[in-house]
């Protein structure tokens, strides 16, 4: 039986009821509310998430058929994870067709591709379904199947449904988050860097703004899909970085409730994991936050009452107690969008969120694939999907790529346990799907490999290891809640004689998260962080996905044990079995509720008190420019005086610091910025020591002749002195670099000038 017959469930529009006439009459009103409130509540910002919003809309319709074939288990609800198939087909070619210099990446050359992804995706379903036709002997007059449920009644309720709760959230989350803007202290200046040198290349990769000469090392094809999306709804990228954050936040909490809520049929089943995923944190926040104080207090304990910051749940083990040769990472979701990181991981969650929901359709639809030949079975199209989508996430954070492809090889393995029941006949088609599935990632971030060098130096065993109790509070409480499944799965097996699909589905994916967060005890990858911390980047990208999928599972397992009923053929064991079992759910159930103030306790300590919230907007580079003072100044003429990317010296500086900024904010590379970046993303200090001492020669100035073969070498087209290169070489004498070129801009009030080199 084909995957696209949902299509055909749906009733025609033109025959719709009263009843949903006032449905979609009620979502309309909501939708006008919704865009009404978000004026109100952001402004003129609304003007940009609009056009964010439309954009979004438009890759939606683009990969509508596609989409509701992958998630046809969906009934139509999948619809909202076309936003992300569609970004991901129609950003992929235009990223192709510049990397082979084929199309520059412009505004209209990328709505080029979105029209060309459209016309592929609806030609080739049309083609697909014209072919079934004729081989069934109908009449192929009547129109391609496929269309006939894009007009269905269903379908479009479920459109417009899905657009307003997304409106809704996507305006929250906007709002929210606007309310900080930060600056050094996390990864944001990186990233708005990526953006700021994606906007302005033409022919991929992009230049590095830190490493003059260089391109990107470093996994930026998520940054890259964020200012795709800035060249298709026409938003800067100084907006475009905020908006990015807020839009995939939404998509998170809508993801995982629709993943939650397909997999279990129950609506609360898909808030509670929402929830779970995307604003709860881990128990170290019930321990040191509730649990910790409140005994302090009873035992009546000397000393200095401990407190409790939000970003410790974050950093725990290694810390307490301190181990500084251990320092470890343990970061989730909730955190990363409040602290206003665009991160690898974070872009990544709604690519990974969209392949365990294309898994999750395509393992409860086991049983109706029965009648498919060996080429439909292999070939399967959801299969298929989920190579693409790997080779995304490979180039967005590879960390992903083993991670789900393994999540994939447990899901497809017991799709074929279920199916086929001959061991030869598993094994052979695991493997060969297996084998297709990795060849397709492959080679769809082949191009992108060419021009990038490997950041790690192996997998090694751990010789630090966690402590029980740690283990305990960060992961305690999720894999309790899959034991329970597990324990459950098993009673009914023994009287069933087999477990039920969704939860064999649950269960492999609440193991495949247990796993991953165990991982980090046996090996891990190592790095530049290997001599001081050699599990933090390990233990970190392998738990934030074990938090996701466990989260995912805990909704289901939560809804599926605390409605379970017992059985006929033994009531009284059943009873007490079941009621054991939900005492024990119920438990686990309340202590994931404490974890969920998490969230509000973060915004508190992050934002502040509520009543002395300003929502501050959403240009990504307020606090930055603020940081800089009179500085900002340089950013603004560089901006309006020169073009292009071309190459403006200047000092460069710690990670995490002020220093740099320019680079960072113009898009005009300098010859090094900040330096454990730069030596993180080479694998070696010395791209840092020679660069550092270079720059020192030419602001030394001492010998014009090797002052110019370093101008030359790195093509520098102007020198900036201003405080800091003032403060670093103190024996910068601008005298001496006028011999060089002209003044071209001078700041009185911070003595800084720029010298634009003669040719």
């Amino acid at each position: 039986m084909e995957d696209n017959r949902i299509l055909d469930k749906t009733e025609d529009f033109t025959g719709s009821g009263n009843r949903n006439n006032v449905v979609v009459g009620c979502l309309a009103v909501i939708l006008v509310l919704t865009i009404v409130i978000g004026f109100l509540s952001i402004g003129e910002d609304m003007q940009s998430l609009l056009r964010w919003e439309l954009g979004g809309f438009a890759l939606n319709l683009c990969a509508l058929p596609l989409t509701l074939k992958l998630l046809y288990k969906f009934n139509g609800k999948g619809y909202i994870f076309g936003r992300v198939i569609g970004l991901t087909l129609a950003s992929f070619l235009q990223w192709l067709l510049s990397s082979l210099h084929i199309m520059k990446f412009g505004n209209v050359q990328s709505i080029i591709c979105c029209v060309i992804t459209a016309v592929l995706v609806y030609g080739g379903f049309l083609l697909f379904d014209r072919i079934n036709l004729n081989k069934s002997g109908a009449s192929d007059d009547s129109g391609a199947s496929v269309f006939n449920g894009l007009i269905g009644e269903k379908t479009f309720i479920s459109v417009l449904a899905s657009e307003v709760i997304f409106l809704a959230l996507f305006i929250a989350f906007t709002w929210l988050l606007g309310h900080r803007i930060p600056s050094t202290e996390t990864e944001r200046v990186m990233d708005y860097a990526f953006m700021v040198t994606l906007n302005k290349t033409e022919f991929m990769p992009p230049l590095d703004v830190w490493a003059a000469g260089e391109y990107i090392n470093y996994y930026y094809y998520g940054l890259y899909l964020i200012t795709y999306l800035c060249k298709i709804c026409f938003v800067p990228v100084n907006e475009g970085y905020s908006l990015g954050l807020s839009m995939i936040a939404a998509l998170c909490v809508m993801y995982t409730f629709l993943i939650s809520e397909s997999l279990s049929k129950s609506k609360a089943a898909g808030i509670i994991s929402a929830a779970a995923v995307s604003f709860a944190g881990n128990m170290h926040y019930v321990v040191f936050y509730k649990i910790a104080p409140t005994l302090w207090d009873i035992l009546r304990i000397d000393g200095e009452k401990p407190t409790y910051w939000f970003a410790s749940s974050t950093r725990y083990i290694g810390y307490i107690p301190e181990d500084t040769a251990d320092r470890t990472i343990s970061e989730f979701p909730s955190y990363s969008f409040l602290i206003g990181d665009l991160h690898a991981h974070v872009v990544d969650i709604m690519v990974v969120l969209t392949i365990v929901a294309i898994l999750v359709s395509y393992a409860m639809s086991t049983d109706e694939r029965k009648d498919n030949g060996f080429i439909k079975d292999i070939f399967n199209p959801s299969v298929t999907a989920i190579g693409f989508l790997l080779g995304i996430s490979a180039m967005t954070n590879y960390w992903d790529l083993p991670i789900y492809f393994v999540v994939a090889g447990s899901l497809i393995l017991y799709s074929h346990i279920r199916l086929k029941k001959e061991p030869a006949k598993i094994a052979v088609f695991t493997l060969i799907q297996g084998i297709y599935v990795f060849a397709i990632a492959c080679l769809i971030k082949l191009p992108f490999e060419l021009k990038f060098d490997k950041m790690i130096n192996g997998v090694k065993l751990c010789k630090q290891h966690s402590y029980i109790h740690q283990l305990l509070i960060l992961w305690g409480l999720p894999v309790t809640v899959l034991i329970l499944l597990i324990i459950y799965a098993v009673y009914e097996h023994r009287k069933k004689n087999e477990i039920g699909n969704s939860d064999m589905i649950a269960i492999l994916l609440g193991l495949c998260g247990a796993g991953l967060s165990l991982l980090p005890e046996i090996i891990y990858v190592a790095d530049i962080y290997s001599d001081g911390f050699p599990r933090c980047n390990t233990m970190f990208k392998l738990t934030y996905e074990a938090f996701i999928l466990l989260g995912i599972v805990m909704g289901y397992v939560f809804v599926r044990l605390l409605k379970a009923k017992s059985a006929d053929s033994d009531p009284i064991k059943d009873i007490l079995f079941i009621s054991r079992l939900k005492r024990m759910t119920a438990v686990t159930l309340v202590l994931f509720v404490f974890t969920c103030g998490f969230f509000i306790t973060a915004c508190v300590q992050w934002f502040g008190e509520v009543k002395s919230w300003n929502y501050k907007g959403i240009d990504a580079t307020s606090s930055m420019l603020t940081d800089m003072g009179p500085e900002a100044d340089v950013v603004k003429w560089i901006e309006e005086n020169t073009n292009g990317q071309e190459v403006i010296l200047t000092a460069d500086g710690g990670s995490y610091t002020t220093q740099c900024l320019i680079a960072a904010l113009t898009g005009h590379p300098t010859v090094l910025g900040w330096n454990t970046h730069e030596w993180l993303w080479h694998n070696s200090r010395d791209i840092i020591t020679d660069r550092q001492k270079e720059i020192e020669s030419v602001y030394a100035c001492e010998d014009i002749n090797e002052a110019k073969r370093i101008i030359d070498k790195y093509d520098i087209r102007y020198i900036y002195v201003g405080p800091t290169e003032y403060q670093k070489y103190n024996f910068v004498d601008n005298d001496r670099l006028l011999q060089l070129g002209k003044r071209v801009y001078s700041n009185n009030e911070i003595a800084a000038v720029i010298i634009e080199l003669d040719n």
